[in-house]
């Protein structure tokens, strides 16, 4: 494991991490309202917008970025010269996560909401599923899975309508993803297991960190996922039995000092993560 850039200009913590493929663009979202573009041989950001509040999330949606904010309001900017097409105040409530499936988006909240928006931007349905905050959301085979504040991972359709409600996690589910090779359900949460979950059972927990577990990301050419967490590292897991394989922390690796918030893969070797440490940082894994 090897660290090939370091990305340094958000004055705040960074939360949000996007990646343009058809541009071989990464985008960042901050505390600070910050959104940077960032190209993976260039050391040096563009600053493209700065909101009124801390960029929770970010979603490319066709020709444009959309960045979810703690102060509940969807901004949609236009990719090429970067203007605000649209400003979606959603309830006030916090935006935690976007999911885009098909042309459709998917609005997870603060206020126990997920919404879903037609490519115009207009609201098609909204369903309450939890009294508390939704965190993450992800697809697989026509249903959106959500993990909410109290542990729970609800399965809805494409329609809205709850079909499954169950309790999982110790805690808030801050992460959902989907192995498309097995059809297994991984999730991870501030109790710091790594769940799966395959025909509708829970088949394997792992204490994985010391800390929350705030996102996993799947390799499925590799066999791998991903795992970051408030306990500052990431870690590189084979996808099938959860087996350990890397850690990469700043004493081994050069990483990062802080909470690990998001992680991508870039390509099937390379990744990118950001941090409370207010940097991004870039690594690439080396089969030996």
């Amino acid at each position: 494991m090897v660290k090939i850039q370091e990305f340094i200009g958000h004055t705040q913590a960074v939360y949000a991490l996007c990646y343009d493929a058809s541009t071989s663009t990464v985008y960042s979202g901050s505390g600070d309202g910050m959104i940077v573009s960032w190209k993976l041989e260039q050391q040096d950001g563009i600053l493209k917008a700065r909101i009124e509040s801390s960029v929770y999330c970010l979603q490319v949606f066709k020709d444009k970025l959309l960045a979810g904010s703690r102060n509940g309001i969807l901004y949609v900017f236009e990719l090429s010269g970067f203007e605000l097409n649209h400003q979606i105040v959603i309830s006030g409530a916090s935006i935690f996560d976007i999911l885009q499936v098909d042309n459709a988006i998917l609005v997870a909240s603060k206020d126990g909401f997920v919404r879903c928006y037609d490519k115009a931007f207009s609201l098609v349905w909204a369903t309450q599923i939890s009294s508390q905050s939704v965190r993450c959301l992800t697809y697989f085979n026509d249903f959106i899975w959500a993990g909410t504040t109290d542990g729970t991972i609800v399965q809805m359709d494409t329609n809205g309508n709850v079909i499954t409600d169950t309790p999982i996690h110790n805690g808030t589910v801050f992460t959902l993803a989907f192995d498309p090779i097995s059809g297994i359900l991984f999730s991870g949460g501030k109790d710091a297991q790594i769940k799966m979950f395959a025909n509708g059972g829970e088949i394997q927990s792992v204490p994985a960190h010391l800390l929350h577990v705030h996102r996993l990301c799947i390799n499925s050419e590799k066999g791998w996922m991903l795992s970051s967490s408030m306990d500052k590292t990431i870690k590189l897991w084979e996808t099938k039995g959860l087996r350990l394989l890397k850690v990469i922390d700043f004493e081994r690796n050069g990483g990062h000092t802080s909470s690990v918030n998001k992680i991508l893969w870039i390509d099937k070797n390379t990744i990118i993560s950001c941090s409370d440490d207010r940097t991004l940082k870039c690594f690439e894994i080396r089969e030996t």
